[in-house]
């Protein structure tokens, strides 16, 4: 193998690892989003018992590894799956304006906002009982719709990292051939 075709496999093989990472990031959201909705083999019974803050953390945790993949550029070209509706693009859409606003970020934003300074009566009683405040924020569970598309998103998107890690895969495989 010459040092050109060294380097050719060196740079598709950090492709693939990126493609195992966003199989890996897909697969998570999905039973994130089947768990959320009751469907996970370990859910059943158990959804209606986890805490509102805990259900928020795992709602942010699937929405920042379902943007991960589609953080860097190289990964832009999964956004265009084949056979997801316009409606569910869209929505793709928003899951990456969330994940940069809400989810992973402190943006001032209505989706996401401190229940105690909202209003200014709420902001002096904070200030005056200090340690006595709820350390929270006003948050909108994801419906059971949403959850739909989010898992139907990643659902899509495993297929088409799959795909991918298929046809790099070979296209290495036939590298050495040469």
């Amino acid at each position: 193998m010459s040092d050109e075709q060294v380097d050719e496999s060196e740079q598709l093989y950090r492709q693939l690892e990126g493609l195992y990472l966003a199989g890996g990031d897909m697969h998570s959201v999905l039973l994130t989003a089947r768990y959320l909705q009751g469907l996970h083999p370990d859910a059943p019974g158990q959804v209606e018992r986890v805490p509102p803050e805990v259900r928020r953390i795992l709602e942010t945790g699937m929405f920042v590894a379902y943007a991960r993949p589609f953080t860097n550029t190289r990964f832009r070209r999964l956004a265009r799956v084949r056979g997801i509706s316009k409606d569910l693009h869209h929505t793709h859409e928003e899951i990456l304006r969330r994940r940069n606003t809400v989810y992973a970020h402190t943006d001032e934003t209505q989706l996401r906002r401190t229940i105690e300074l909202a209003d200014p009566a709420g902001r002096e009683a904070m200030l005056r009982d200090q340690w006595e405040a709820d350390l929270h924020e006003e948050w909108s569970e994801v419906t059971i719709t949403g959850l739909d598309d989010v898992a139907e998103l990643a659902a899509a998107h495993l297929g088409k990292v799959l795909e991918e890690i298929e046809k790099l895969s070979i296209r290495i495989l036939n590298l050495g051939n040469d």
